[in-house]
């Protein structure tokens, strides 16, 4: 039988993590929880904002979402200082 295939946006976070060089027990410590915590947030096809931003800040990163207008207006959610409109 055929490994089933995760979905691309499901993937994100286990790769944004190994990028980082961080395995998840690392991570699982950085962030308070369980090493499997980590794998099923990791697996999660719709994980909240707030798991996210941790997730991101446990790799010392910051989370911004950008949000696109049809008049050209260009918002950001997110924590800290957000980055510059290109």
């Amino acid at each position: 039988m055929a490994a089933k295939r995760q979905p691309r946006q499901v993937r994100l976070l286990s790769e944004l993590r190994a990028l980082r060089g961080v395995s998840q027990q690392e991570l699982a410590e950085r962030l308070g929880l369980s090493q499997s915590a980590v794998s099923k947030l990791e697996r999660r096809e719709d994980p909240s904002f707030t798991a996210l931003a941790g997730f991101v800040s446990a790799l010392d990163g910051e989370l911004f979402v950008e949000v696109r207008f049809a008049n050209g207006s260009v918002e950001y959610i997110g924590s800290g200082q957000p980055p510059k409109v290109r």
